[in-house]
């Protein structure tokens, strides 16, 4: 998968199908209006490294057992030029696991990352709209193999060197 390769985000429409939450309602109305996400991308890459959960590993910012990298790709669903539905509150949430689709920071989007490794450090704290499934698991995977650039700090953040733009559909 390269630069310009448009790419299917995980049948999140079908994923929240006959969910009665908001973050799925909000999503579904994304699909609904612009479904071709002029403008939505992954940007955002971070393996797994090879030490993720081992307790032989210190939590630090600097390179603990849960990261960095943070085992997720990280995307946005901006469509450019188009109005966004209302935000949502926060949701209760289960605890991230591998395949999960979750809005970024705790919010309501537009940036979402999709869990590439369980993420028990992590608490309850981001809202899960959708599960990936396997087959978009092995092209998310693909993603981590692009070329990334790391901006330091306290907490480093490996971004993609080239976003990879995608589109939403229904299912």
């Amino acid at each position: 998968m390269g630069p310009g390769t448009r790419q299917r985000l995980c049948n999140v429409a079908s994923a929240c199908a006959g969910r009665d939450r908001p973050s799925a309602a909000r999503l579904q109305a994304l699909v609904d209006q612009h479904a071709d996400c002029h403008g939505c991308t992954f940007y955002r890459a971070e393996a797994v490294p090879p030490h993720w959960g081992s307790p032989d590993w210190p939590d630090t910012y600097e390179g603990g057992r849960w990261g960095p990298p943070y085992a997720l790709v990280q995307g946005g669903l901006s469509a450019r030029g188009a109005a966004e539905p209302p935000r949502v509150p926060r949701e209760d949430n289960p605890v991230v696991r591998r395949g999960m689709a979750a809005w970024a920071g705790g919010g309501s989007g537009p940036a979402f990352f999709i869990a590439l490794a369980d993420h028990p450090e992590w608490g309850r704290g981001h809202t899960v709209f959708a599960d990936a499934v396997t087959e978009d698991i092995a092209a998310l995977e693909r993603i981590l193999a692009l070329p990334t650039k790391t901006t330091p700090g306290k907490i480093p953040i490996t971004n993609l060197v080239t976003p990879v733009p995608f589109t939403l559909e229904r299912v």
